[in-house]
């Protein structure tokens, strides 16, 4: 079975892992010109293409949790991912609204977001083949989009007159704290009928904060300054429960449109590389099975993250382990676009069985403690994951380039 052998391949690795958190990067979406070489960058700007042998392995080793955070038992997983629970279950729709957040989804300019026939005509023949349907539900089709923006939300605090202050001097009260409002925005779209998760545009508080607050990049943010409810993971998570909380096992893959993060850009590239390819071809695109490393490293970059939390940390609600089985890489028909990411979702097999523990001699005292038991020590530690601030750099979650959904500031 190949869970089983796939154990005994990463279990090297994982012998200098520690069980450790794994940060979920931020993403910036940025609104630029799509270029000639869909793989890397274009052909005259000057950019820095190839991943480094330190960005590659710690991608690796993201991922690497990752998979075991989804194929294992909790009791086991938590020895490899954390966080493996997450605060956030349900809607979250007073949870978005008490943080800050102003749920745009059904405004009118917002309405047939999720039309991809229009949006994304060049991945017709891809969604065809796969047999997920592309129009919006206001036209009858599968797709529902959520637009959620952190500012201008209903807890914001008003001006005498009862106005909306400016984005950059906007401020929001939890549990006695003031906050300011960061910018950031999460465009998900969500199928319940073909069990996909679409990640159309996102970027994380940290990184818009860093531009509505005038930060530098090299000084660190306090998380503590961040919405408390702040990852893709988490967020999507709510959209999925508004679609499909009759069935919430029912994820059976994630899409992340025209990845333009850098780093991920970066991993894609060595990626088709090691595989012999120059470029992204488009779909069927290049497929890549949960017992390479390149399916390691796509599913811990930044584009993938996101989806290996979210099945990692809802697995009692999922009714049980669910995993990315293997991650398509393709382009659109259109040979200047950018590279997209399939995260096929599946049930995981069951897992090996764990080793014997060893016999204790009569001189060594039974452990006190159990694996279970150790597990929930580690479950009960502060969860601290938050998308970071990575910059993205030319417009290749995930993760997505701005077009004509692009958020405009006042």
């Amino acid at each position: 079975m190949e869970l089983i052998s796939l154990t005994f391949l990463v279990f090297v690795h994982l012998v200098f892992l520690t069980a450790g958190e794994i940060t979920q990067s931020g993403l910036t979406d940025k609104s630029l010109t799509k270029h000639s070489n869909p793989a890397i960058g274009s052909d005259t700007e000057t950019v820095n293409v190839a991943t480094t042998d330190d960005e590659w392995d710690r991608a690796v080793c993201k991922g690497t949790k990752l998979l075991f955070g989804t194929t294992l038992n909790p009791n086991q997983a938590i020895l490899h991912c954390r966080p493996l629970t997450t605060p956030w279950h349900g809607t979250l729709v007073n949870e978005l609204t008490t943080w800050g957040y102003y749920d745009a989804s059904d405004d009118e300019d917002r309405k047939g977001a999720c039309n991809f026939e229009t949006k994304f005509s060049g991945l017709t023949r891809a969604f065809r083949e796969l047999g997920v349907g592309m129009h919006d539900y206001t036209d009858g089709g599968p797709n529902r989009c959520f637009t959620v923006v952190h500012y201008d939300g209903p807890a914001v605090e008003k001006n005498p007159d009862g106005s909306m202050p400016r984005r950059s001097t906007q401020h929001y009260t939890v549990n006695g704290r003031r906050y300011k409002i960061t910018g950031a925005h999460f465009i998900i779209g969500v199928n319940s009928k073909d069990g996909y998760m679409f990640f159309i545009d996102r970027s994380s508080p940290e990184t818009q904060a860093r531009l509505i607050w005038n930060v530098p990049t090299h000084i660190p943010i306090p998380r503590d300054e961040m919405p408390a409810l702040r990852s893709s993971s988490d967020i999507a998570w709510g959209f999925w429960n508004r679609v499909s909380g009759y069935n919430l096992g029912g994820i059976n893959a994630f899409i992340s449109f025209e990845v333009v993060n850098e780093e991920t850009g970066r991993i894609i590239d060595r990626a088709m590389k090691k595989n012999g390819h120059d470029e992204v071809p488009p779909w069927p695109g290049v497929r890549f099975n949960s017992g390479t490393e390149e399916y390691r490293a796509l599913l811990g970059s930044p584009n993938g993250l996101a989806a290996g939390y979210l099945l990692t940390q809802h697995k009692r609600e999922m009714g049980g382990n669910k995993y990315v089985s293997h991650i398509i890489v393709f382009m659109e028909d259109d040979p200047t676009g950018w590279p997209n990411l399939l995260f096929k979702v599946d049930w995981a097999p069951p897992p090996p069985p764990p080793p014997p523990p060893p016999q204790p001699s009569a001189t060594q005292p039974l452990q006190a403690k159990s694996i279970g038991e150790h597990a929930q020590e580690l479950q009960n530690e502060e969860q601290t994951h938050v998308e970071g601030a990575k910059i993205l750099g030319s417009s290749r979650d995930g993760k997505h380039i701005v077009r004509e959904h692009v958020i405009r500031a006042t």
